[in-house]
């Protein structure tokens, strides 16, 4: 196997996998707890493991990391890919380090930028649509905020390796400069190198310094950059498996927005405005406060949802996500002793049993999910262990196929952050090709 991409959270894993696809690697997305056979891995040009470990300790994440780490070099992959949030959220640092102690390669090379979706890194700070990360809405997640722009300084508060940095004027100067910048990081002791990306040109720069330096790497970084290394070295597309049956295609499109973002807002406005779905909203503050409470909202909203996709309407399930809604569900919560982290995957809970009464009781084309929290819950609950990635709807909405126990359907993830405002409509037209094919 050429590759093992680890992610941290179920989106992330699968639109950095979906690149692999594109360029005919066979890669499948392992949910947390699921195994793999190295019959079945020997079938795959990668794998990509979802730990869940964005919002954990960061001694757990490490656990988290280095268990799916020493997993992917029994399954003799050739190389270890770190997959970082574009916005940097999460233990980075320990989880960088995990992967070091299992893989043990000359460098780490960390390229987080990913310019087809507004990421770059400049004089080492991330940029998102050219505004430092922690002023972004980023700064104010409620479950994992970040704070600091300047990656170097972000690992440096998390690990104690020693980081190195390479400038958008070092890759000015071309790949032969690169290599020897690595040699002479190598010769100081500096095994984590920063670097630099303006566009995507920047980073396929990176990976061909990379290839030709003769060093051995593990590679950290988002979608962008696993790009590059997918395009390196084409696979031959192969046969893929399609869900459903005859006439399947008639079925509507089951939505579940959990996100909260400003992207994912105006992608569901943009869905409900354009009558693509039928809006059903489960009110956050109930779902939160359990109990009788929440059964009866999971009740109505289930009921209310069903009838839609039962006279073939598509169907968006969306928590509430004013500010106000917010703020009064994180106070629900803080009623019933449950700080925001808790509120928010409590919200996805309700999201994930909701939607997996729908998907027992309805016929139902295809899954489109978004927020990590979210798109995990479902798959969860619903009983996926795999998710095997075919294409992107757009860039960073990747469409799989999401495979449970007997069962699998055609599924659209989103990053909350990701995709433009019409990326939920575009999902429900492109599960319907699929289809029609």
């Amino acid at each position: 196997m050429e590759l093992a991409i680890i992610a941290d959270d179920l989106t992330g894993a699968n639109d950095t996998g979906v690149q692999l696809a594109r360029y005919g690697w066979k890669t499948s997305v392992l949910m947390e707890g699921s195994g793999i056979s190295s019959s079945e891995s020997e079938r795959l040009d990668a794998i990509v493991i979802d730990t869940d470990s964005r919002a954990s300790s960061p001694e757990e994440a490490y656990a988290k990391v280095e268990q799916a780490a020493r997993l992917a070099v029994r399954l003799g992959c050739k190389t270890l890919y770190k997959k970082l949030d574009s916005t940097l959220r999460g233990n980075i640092g320990a989880e960088l380090d995990a992967v070091y102690e299992v893989a043990q390669p000359d460098f780490l090379l960390i390229a987080p930028a990913y310019p087809d979706n507004g990421r770059t890194v400049i004089d080492g700070v991330l940029y998102v649509n050219g505004v430092p990360v922690h002023e972004t809405e980023v700064g104010r997640d409620p479950k994992t905020p970040v704070t600091e722009s300047r990656i170097r300084e972000l690992i440096a508060s998390q690990s104690d390796q020693p980081a190195g940095s390479v400038s958008h004027q070092d890759l000015d100067r071309g790949a032969s400069h690169l290599q020897k910048l690595m040699e002479r990081c190598y010769s100081s002791g500096i095994r984590y190198l920063v670097f630099d990306a303006r566009t995507g040109d920047d980073l396929k720069l990176i990976a061909e310094a990379a290839a030709g330096s003769g060093y051995s790497v593990a590679w950290a970084g988002s979608a962008g950059m696993a790009q590059c290394l997918a395009r390196s070295k084409q696979a031959v597309p192969r046969s893929r498996r399609v869900p459903g049956g005859s006439g399947l295609h008639k079925a509507p499109v089951l939505l579940v927005v959990g996100s909260v973002s400003q992207a994912s807002r105006r992608q569901l406005e943009a869905v409900l405005t354009r009558q693509a779905a039928a809006g059903v909203e489960l009110q956050a503050t109930v779902a939160v406060s359990g109990g009788g409470a929440k059964a009866a909202e999971l009740d109505r909203a289930c009921r209310e949802a069903e009838a839609r996709l039962s006279a073939g309407d598509h169907v968006v399930l969306y928590s509430s996500g004013e500010a106000a809604d917010i703020a009064a569900a994180n106070e629900a919560g803080r009623l019933i002793g449950l700080d925001a982290r808790e509120v928010s995957q409590a919200i996805a809970e309700a999201l994930g049993e909701a939607a997996t009464r729908l998907l027992e009781r309805c016929s139902v084309q295809g899954l489109v999910l978004t927020g990590g929290d979210t798109a995990r819950q479902v798959s969860l609950q619903w009983g996926a262990a795999r998710f095997e990635l075919l294409d992107e709807v757009e860039s960073g909405v990747p469409l799989g196929i999401l495979a449970g126990a007997g069962s699998a359907i055609y599924a659209v993830t989103k990053a909350g952050a990701f995709g433009s405002d019409e990326a939920l409509v575009k999902a429900i037209n492109r599960i319907g090709e699929e289809g029609r094919s």
